[in-house]
């Protein structure tokens, strides 16, 4: 496709008018922006301080429909457009979540999981998204399911990760797919210890091994106390048998 500015004129136009309806300082409409980036295929919009990790973002994307339904988009590294689907993908995703309701909950899951993993650069939330679609069952349990997720996407993904509808090939070239497999099969081991564990009634090790996987999100077992010292009247903790705290439910969101 031919090169042209108008790729990176869209996007910062895009950014202009969010700036011009809806910037913190002048917007007319609203002032709920904080930052609006444009990054390489959309406008990152910042409505909680940029500087926060766990701050909400949308992303507006420019996008130009064709004859056959599809969309070109702009892409800033290329200076030009290049075709997507992004509805092929929604409808996707829509489709597994009407079979299986633990479907979205679980890829978000995923999607938080992926920013701890040990690899080169990062991993687009598409990658993450995709390998789900590819990978996680349609049924069961959400520890199992997720257990599958990594023992399967562990074997697949060095086959590379593509663009479901089938019309740009790789969602990341530069991904670093040997670290990226050695993750997901570290994590798959895990997995299977903690369901192995709970099988075996061993639910506070098995709360462990998923906090290991999952990171501080999610409650590890709290150490419980005893009866109060009778002479001083302190509490004092039992060790090696911790409480048993239930994990915060996992809040479902649109993906695509």
């Amino acid at each position: 496709m031919k090169t042209t500015p108008s790729a990176e004129d869209a996007l910062d136009h895009a950014r202009d008018q969010v700036n011009r309806l809806l910037g913190m300082t002048n917007g007319s409409h609203g002032n709920e922006v904080r930052r609006a980036l444009p990054r390489n295929h959309a406008v990152k919009c910042f409505l909680d301080d940029p500087d926060d990790e766990n701050g909400f973002t949308v992303d507006v994307m420019p996008a130009l429909r064709q004859a056959d339904g599809t969309l070109l988009i702009p892409e800033k590294l290329t200076q030009t457009w290049v075709p997507a689907d992004p509805e092929h993908l929604i409808a996707l995703v829509a489709d597994r979540q009407q079979d299986w309701e633990h479907f979205r909950p679980l890829v978000r899951v995923l999607k938080q999981w992926r920013h701890d993993v040990a690899v080169t650069g990062r991993i687009k939330s598409l990658v993450i998204e995709v390998l789900a679609l590819d990978c996680m069952p349609t049924s069961g349990n959400r520890p199992s399911a997720l257990r599958a997720f990594f023992t399967a996407a562990a074997a697949r993904v060095n086959e590379g990760v593509k663009d479901p509808a089938e019309l740009c090939g790789e969602i990341q070239p530069d991904l670093d797919y040997d670290g990226l497999q050695a993750a997901l099969a570290d994590t798959a081991e895990l997995a299977d210890r903690a369901c192995a564990a709970a099988a075996a009634g061993e639910t506070d090790q098995a709360l462990r091994l998923w906090q290991e996987i999952l990171g501080d999100s999610f409650p590890a077992p709290a150490a419980p106390t005893k009866p109060a010292n009778p002479v001083t009247g302190a509490p004092a903790l039992i060790t090696g048998t911790p409480a048993l705290i239930t994990p915060r439910p996992i809040k479902d969101a649109p993906q695509g």
